[in-house]
């Protein structure tokens, strides 16, 4: 237990610590673009955080009955959480604009990224089970706190020459090391076969809605409708069988409520 609250502490300096170091170089008004962005883009892991609650409850016992069958079942909520997020990115910059003054208009270029930053945490969290069954998580702390040093270290470099872009990059880049750090190592611990080929696709959809949103075209909005609704079609195909199940167990409950 004790791994586990050193490592929430850890946690915090990537999660907020670049706040500290963003008013420290810059101004105000500079913290309050980049916190604008920030508030938006935690609406897409507020916005996933039903599915996480029930997957945390039961994985562990998923992972006990059958591995492989666990490493379908996580895969499936990380596409999920994904799609989530695409949602968001889309919906995020709309209603930045909308309900926000003209002057955090620039809010809106940071949330993309910022949302990959939440997309890897995602991948942290469902990739990691193995660092939680042997040695009493202590794993865990290790790589948040390596995680919390290496951030540290890139905001004290990057922070005061290069404001917001290098306080992004900071977190992406440590972020997305984590990620690959936690899945690593639950491998090593506790091999799970993930249909990780299956996420290819959500990254792809994900680099493309970010590039026509920084691209100069007409019909932004039109287009990531677009590539939103063709990985929707993916994963209703990839998990049709899935939706089917769940669609008819509505279908029971709904007829002995109305019978």
């Amino acid at each position: 237990m004790s791994s586990i609250v050193l490592s929430s502490i850890c946690l915090y300096v990537g999660n907020g610590a670049e706040n500290w170091f963003i008013v420290a170089n810059s101004n105000t008004q500079t913290l309050a673009i980049y916190f604008v962005a920030a508030q938006f883009a935690l609406m897409t892991s507020f916005a996933f955080e039903p599915v996480r609650m029930w997957w945390f409850a039961k994985r562990f016992e998923k992972h006990n009955n059958n591995a492989a069958l666990y490493g379908y079942e996580a895969t499936r909520c990380l596409n999920i959480a994904i799609f989530i997020s695409l949602v968001m990115l889309i919906l995020s910059e709309q209603l930045l604009v909308l309900m926000l003054p003209d002057n955090y208009a620039q809010s809106a270029t940071w949330v993309p990224l910022l949302i990959i930053v939440v997309i890897f945490r995602h991948h942290a969290d469902l990739l990691n089970i193995g660092c939680f069954l042997v040695h009493n998580a202590k794993y865990v702390f290790v790589i948040n706190a390596a995680a919390a040093l290496l951030m540290l270290a890139l905001m004290a470099v990057l922070v005061p020459k290069y404001l917001m872009t290098g306080a992004v990059f900071s977190l992406i880049t440590v972020h997305g090391l984590r990620a690959l750090a936690f899945y690593i190592t639950s491998q090593m611990l506790a091999p799970i076969p993930y249909k990780l080929s299956q996420v290819i696709v959500a990254w792809l959809c994900l680099f493309i809605l970010i590039l026509i949103g920084y691209s100069n075209t007409d019909y932004v909005t039109i287009k990531r409708l677009l590539v939103l609704s063709i990985y929707g079609a993916y994963l209703v195909r990839l998990y049709f069988h899935d939706i089917s199940k769940i669609a008819k167990q509505l279908a029971t409950v709904c007829g002995y409520k109305y019978a």
